[in-house]
């Protein structure tokens, strides 16, 4: 959420249409207000007016929320919020520039240069196809602070990680400066690929930024849990949204993959790979939110004796957070992997943000950990998973999709692992990333799948599967 605090705003204080709108989410008592006043910013036109409204904020948790009176606009460009006269006096609002803080209800907050604009996200701006062995000019779009505050220099433009990570769409590091309305990416498969609207490209890194205020609180009791380290978690997210709506993977997307990763092969030998894995092309999962689930093992959560149930409140998060997890909660749903609850317990929900900038969806289950009692179902040491491979020529690595989601939940059970949001309170389906015996149960289910082929033909890592053969006809049979 970006404020300006306006000392030049001498009768007003002002919240974007798009902020009081996501505020509703989670503050149902939110009224307008009809008003009739003209607003009109220095040099520029009237801006639309929807109404007022009595706008709770919050500063120092140990003061109640103030309500400020504010008017909704219908756009206020670079921010959310415009604080003016009025506010600042009800906040006692005091900025101390040559100390880098600011005051506000009695709390000190630390003043951060140019934190919303050290780099911007490039996105796609809508659905757009590269033909095989081509190189296109994708239409994006970027948020344009850090051209306006610094028009005359040159930008770096870095690929997104997740894009470097693949192997056959390439995006040079480049530079711009005023602008950015396109990116050159090639294709270096043989199929066309799309790129649908609103995936990560790249991000435009500010190179000399102009200075810009804001201010984040010094106490770190203060801090929300918008934030987690990634490499705590699990999984992973795909940047580039992927056609879901198909059932099966294609033969010729099959035949395409494995030309390009067996050069080593003999080309009788790739004719045969394909054909064996386009007769087994339904085991493909098109869409890794919704791989579809094993009836062989459920999941359960024992709990120690004596456990009452564990309610916990949702963790205190920004709007644009906030957004994250509205999204994300939508799109749980029409996957079918949660369902509402009204459950007695409860977990808060935390938000990773990933280094490509894109999001990741977790639960902290950190206190239901303490309770539970822990599978010792062991996972398979690597030393003894070397020894099987001794003499192997030929290996096939499969990856379970969203591998612990195929996994259902034992229905008495689905309460215990519910968690809350502003949004409501939902329960699990399937097993969730983050739970103390996920791995364990995977790995026990797994096992029992492949029983009769263990350190025969393949070892399994949790979800990672390695088929190896000494010779190439052998492991075409498996």
């Amino acid at each position: 959420m970006k404020i300006l605090i306006d000392t030049g705003a001498e009768n007003i204080n002002l919240i974007s249409k798009t902020l009081f709108n996501k505020m509703l989410l989670f503050k149902k008592n939110l009224k307008i207000d009809p008003i009739n006043i003209k607003v009109t910013p220095l040099n520029s036109d009237p801006l639309k007016t929807l109404g007022t409204t009595q706008l709770p904020l919050q500063f120092n948790p140990n003061i109640p929320d103030k309500l400020i009176p504010c008017v909704i606009v219908e756009t206020l460009a670079q921010y959310d919020i415009i604080l003016g006269l009025p506010a600042i006096s009800q906040l006692k609002i005091q900025l101390h520039l040559d100390e880098g803080q600011v005051v506000i209800d009695e709390t000190i907050h630390r003043l951060l240069i140019n934190h919303y604009v050290k780099s911007s996200e490039i996105r796609s701006m809508k659905n757009q196809s590269i033909p095989p062995g081509k190189e296109i000019q994708i239409l994006v779009k970027v948020d344009d602070n850090i051209f306006k505050n610094d028009p005359n220099t040159y930008h770096l433009v870095i690929p997104s990680q997740t894009i470097n990570d693949t192997r056959f769409l390439k995006l040079p590091i480049g530079v711009s400066k005023g602008s950015l309305h396109y990116l050159k990416v090639s294709n270096l498969s043989h199929r066309k690929v799309i790129i649908k609207k609103d995936a990560l490209l790249a991000q435009l890194i500010a190179t000399s930024p102009t200075s810009k205020l804001n201010f984040m609180p010094l106490n770190e009791d203060e801090k929300t849990a918008d934030f987690v380290d990634e490499e705590e978690l699990l999984g992973d997210n795909i940047y580039m949204p992927s056609e879901t709506n198909r059932t099966q993977v294609s033969e010729e997307e099959i035949a395409e993959h494995i030309k390009q990763s067996s050069s080593h092969l003999r080309k009788d030998q790739v004719e045969k790979l394909i054909s064996k894995i386009q007769n087994l092309k339904q085991l493909f999962a098109l869409n890794p939110n919704n791989p579809g689930v094993q009836t062989k093992t459920k999941m359960h959560v024992p709990l120690k004796e004596g456990t009452v149930p564990i309610k916990l409140p949702p963790y205190r998060t920004s709007p644009s957070i906030t957004d994250e997890i509205y999204k994300n909660l939508a799109q749980l749903l029409d996957d079918k992997l949660i369902e509402k609850s009204n459950s007695p317990w409860s977990f808060p929900v935390v938000v990773v943000k990933k280094g490509d900038g894109s999001y990741r969806f977790c639960v902290d289950y950190s206190k239901l950990t303490d309770k539970t009692i822990k599978d010792a179902y062991p996972l398979p040491r690597i030393d003894d998973t070397l020894d099987h491979l001794h003499g192997a020529k030929y290996f096939t690595v499969v990856d379970a999709s969203s591998g612990f989601w195929q996994i259902p939940i034992q229905e008495d059970d689905k309460e215990k692992l519910a968690f809350t949001t502003v949004f409501g309170t939902y329960q699990w389906k399937v097993m969730p990333f983050g739970f103390t015996n996920a791995p364990a149960i995977f790995q026990r289910a797994i096992y029992e799948t492949l029983d009769e082929e263990l350190f025969i033909r393949c070892l399994v890592y949790i979800d990672d599967i390695c088929i190896f053969s000494k010779h190439s006809k052998i492991i075409l049979k498996t």
